[in-house]
C-alpha cells in the first residue's frame, strides 16, 4: 500500500500467527467440519470458518456449533466434547495443508538482526508444533499462545510481556497482524500496529480498526518499519 511517511525504525517485531505468518485455513476448516460430521451436525463452508480464527479454540467451535445446526430431533454432542475432539483432529492434522505465506521468509530474514516473537491466540502446543514444522521456530526469541498467559489477545499482556523480555520500549515495537484483535491488543500497548490484508479476515475490518499501517503483502512490511 502507499506509504505516506518515512519507514519507522523498530526493535521487535511482533507477529500474529493464522493469517499472518501462514496460511492456516484449509486445516482448521478441515478439522472443524469433521469434528462436525462426528457430532452429527452439518459441515459450513471454509469461507464461514475462516471468520471464526482467531480467538482461540473455544470461540472457534462455539461458533461453528451455533452455524451448523443439528437435524431435527438430534441431541449429539456438546460443546466440550466437540471442543476435545477438534483438539485431537487438529493435532494430527495441523500441517497438512498449512505453509508459510508468501514473503514470508524473505521479511524475517530481513528482521534478523531484531527481536521478533509471535504473538496469538491458537494454543501455544499447536503453534510450537507448526512453527518447528515450517522450520521456523528458531526465528523467534518468544512464542506466546492463547494460554501462555492468563490473559490474551486483545488484552495487551501478551504483548508486554515479550516487550519486557526483550528489553524494548513500546515505541521501537510493532505487532503485524489479520485482524482487529492484533491491532487493539498492539494500541493497548502502546506499540506501532500494521495490519495485512492478505490474511483469514475481511478488509473492512482491519481499515476500521485504524492501524498505523495496511499492506496488501507480506514483503511490504519492511517497508513500513526498519
Amino acid at each position: 500500500m502507499k506509504r505516506s511517511r518515512a519507514p519507522r525504525p523498530v526493535d521487535a517485531v511482533l507477529f500474529d500467527l493464522d493469517g499472518t505468518l501462514i496460511d492456516s485455513a484449509q486445516d482448521i476448516s478441515n478439522c472443524v467440519n469433521e469434528t462436525l460430521r462426528r457430532v452429527g451436525r452439518p459441515v459450513i463452508d471454509e469461507e464461514i470458518i475462516k471468520g471464526f480464527v482467531g480467538r482461540g479454540v473455544l470461540p472457534l467451535i462455539e461458533q461453528a456449533m451455533e452455524e451448523s445446526v443439528p437435524p431435527e430431533g438430534a441431541r449429539g454432542a456438546g460443546t466440550g466434547d466437540a471442543v476435545a475432539l477438534f483438539m485431537q483432529l487438529y493435532e494430527t492434522h495441523c500441517l497438512d495443508h498449512t505453509r508459510l505465506y508468501p514473503g514470508i521468509l524473505e521479511v524475517l530474514d530481513g528482521y534478523a538482526g531484531k527481536s521478533l516473537a509471535v504473538v496469538t491466540n491458537k494454543a501455544e502446543k499447536f503453534t510450537l508444533k507448526i512453527l518447528e514444522g515450517l522450520g521456523v521456530r528458531d526465528r523467534f526469541a518468544t512464542v506466546l499462545g492463547g494460554d501462555s498467559l492468563e490473559k490474551k489477545k486483545p488484552h495487551p499482556g501478551p504483548v508486554l510481556r515479550v516487550l519486557e523480555r526483550a528489553a524494548v520500549r513500546a515505541d521501537r515495537a510493532v505487532i503485524v497482524g489479520d485482524s482487529n484483535i492484533d491491532i487493539a491488543a498492539g494500541k493497548a500497548a502502546g506499540i506501532f500496529t500494521c495490519g495485512v490484508l492478505y490474511g483469514l479476515r475481511p478488509e473492512q475490518e482491519i481499515r476500521e480498526a485504524g492501524p498505523d499501517a495496511i499492506v496488501a503483502t507480506a514483503g511490504e512490511i519492511p517497508a513500513w518499519f526498519i
